[in-house]
C-alpha cells in the first residue's frame, strides 16, 4: 500500500509526482491533509504524519501509535478513535507534527469505528453514530448519538448539519447543540 500524489495541472491527465510507500503488512484506513502534513490512519498500526511539502519526496515525521480512525480541523487539532480494548477517543495537536500533543480524551468504551469526521466550523466530531463535542479540546465531551438503519459508509460534518451515507440513503440531521452560526456559517 502506498499513498500517490498526483498532479493536477493538467485536469484531463493528472500526472502522478510522488509515492510514499506504507510499511510492509500495513493498509490504509484514511488520508487528511493540515498545510503541508499528510495525515495517514493506518487502522490499529496507528497514524503516520507525512511531509507533502515537496510532494515529489514525501517524508515521515512522526508516527502516533494505536489508533483505528483520525480526523482534523482547521486549527491543527486531531482526533482520534482508539484501536485499543478501551475504544475511547482523543485529541491532540500537530501545530508541530515533529511533536503530536496530546490534549484531551474522553472514555467512550466503543470500538471497531472506522468513518468519523471533523466539523471544523462546529467544533463537533461525528463518527459512526456519535458526536463528541471537542470545541474545548483538553476537555471532549459526548455530545449526543443519532440513528441510522444501516452500516454508514461516510459521513461528514457541515454547518449545523450531519450528512451521512449508510447503504441505502444520504441522511442530513440538524445538529440543534450548534447554536451560534455566524451568516457566513461559522461559529
Amino acid at each position: 500500500n502506498a499513498l500517490a500524489i498526483y498532479s493536477l495541472t493538467d485536469r484531463a491527465h493528472p500526472t502522478r509526482v510522488g509515492t510514499y510507500s506504507l510499511p510492509p503488512g500495513k493498509a490504509l484506513n484514511s488520508i487528511s491533509i493540515y498545510d503541508t502534513v499528510a495525515i495517514l490512519s493506518m487502522y490499529s498500526d496507528g497514524v503516520a504524519l507525512v511531509s507533502i511539502a515537496d510532494p515529489t519526496q514525501p517524508v515521515l515525521i512522526n508516527t502516533i501509535p494505536g489508533f483505528s480512525a483520525c480526523a482534523i480541523n482547521s486549527d491543527s487539532i486531531l482526533s482520534f478513535i482508539s484501536a485499543t480494548d478501551s475504544g475511547d477517543f482523543f485529541v491532540y495537536s500537530i501545530h508541530d507534527p515533529s511533536q503530536p500533543s496530546f490534549l484531551g480524551s474522553i472514555e467512550l468504551g466503543l470500538f471497531n469505528i472506522s468513518y468519523f469526521s471533523i466539523s471544523s466550523d462546529t467544533g463537533f466530531v461525528y463518527f459512526d453514530t456519535y458526536s463528541v463535542d471537542v470545541s474545548q479540546p483538553t476537555q471532549p465531551k459526548g455530545s449526543g448519538r443519532f440513528a441510522s438503519r444501516e452500516f454508514i459508509s461516510d459521513i461528514l460534518g457541515w454547518n449545523r448539519y450531519i450528512l451521512f451515507c449508510d447503504y441505502y440513503s444520504l441522511t442530513i440531521l440538524r445538529n440543534d447543540a450548534i447554536t451560534d452560526v455566524r451568516a457566513d456559517g461559522r461559529i
